[in-house]
């Protein structure tokens, strides 16, 4: 009688590439969704940084002196209307 040797099923070779190829495929994604974040935080730098000073600039140019103007105006029409200056509390 001969003996028949006797492979456990958890070493078939059809499981092992199995493995190794489900391995693989989280392992490429992976990688991938690394490459694409990279590349989107990238471009997102390089398209909104010129918008962002273009803000700064305008707000120091534009929106602040304008303000300024709009407060100083509301500040001399409170000191001649007492009920203005009441419901700005001055």
């Amino acid at each position: 009688m001969g003996r028949r040797a006797t492979r456990s099923p958890s070493a078939s070779p059809c499981g092992v590439v199995l493995v190794i190829a489900f391995s693989a495929w989280i392992l490429s994604s992976l990688v991938l969704a690394a490459i694409a974040y990279y590349v989107v935080h990238r471009s997102h730098r390089a398209i909104d940084a010129p918008r962002t000073e273009r803000g700064r600039q305008w707000l120091d140019t534009e929106l602040w002196p304008w303000l300024q103007d709009e407060l100083d105006h509301l500040q001399q029409r409170a000191r001649k209307d007492e009920a203005l200056a009441r419901r700005l509390a001055l």
